[in-house]
């Protein structure tokens, strides 16, 4: 009799060290659905009227509008994040008007670009954590490398579709 009453302590005790244990844990993230919380970007705007390169140096090819595309579309999982993250930052779960303009100089030796510069109406953009967010998001997306000169791509997004 006493052995059963020290096996029930013995597993309730168990039970409670795994719960306890689970309740620190964080939530499994989906596969191939990371994301980043960025509060300052890591990335450099640019000016579009000026363009610095070697002529001597650099290639004529142009970068796949197709492969820009999806490097465009890889970011969305992370838009929404950053969208999400500002809801949870201003406590209003409002939907986000407004659309921003991005525009990225991509870098032809690397998929990460040059710069990455951000527009839109002054209510958005004095959101600038928010702005941010999606600055690095396209950041991180993996443009084409090719042989030619830095050219500037642009897409225009709705913030909360």
């Amino acid at each position: 009799m006493m052995i059963r009453t020290s096996s029930r302590w013995t597993l309730a005790a168990i039970a409670a060290v795994m719960s306890l244990a689970a309740c620190e844990m964080k939530p499994a993230e989906e596969e191939g659905r990371r994301v980043r919380k960025v509060s300052k970007a890591n990335i450099a705007t640019f000016d579009p009227s000026e363009l610095k390169f070697d002529i001597m140096s650099a290639g004529t090819e142009r970068p796949d509008e197709e492969m820009i595309q999806q490097a465009f579309e890889s970011a969305f999982p992370q838009f929404d994040a950053c969208v999400s993250d500002e809801k949870d930052r201003t406590g209003s779960d409002s939907r986000i008007p407004g659309e921003i303009a991005l525009s990225v100089r991509l870098n032809p030796k690397e998929s990460r670009p040059i710069g990455v510069n951000a527009d839109g109406p002054k209510s958005l953009m004095k959101r600038e954590k928010l702005i941010n967010c999606f600055r690095e998001a396209v950041a991180a997306a993996p443009f084409p490398t090719y042989d030619g000169v830095p050219v500037q791509s642009d897409i225009s997004i709705e913030v909360e579709p």
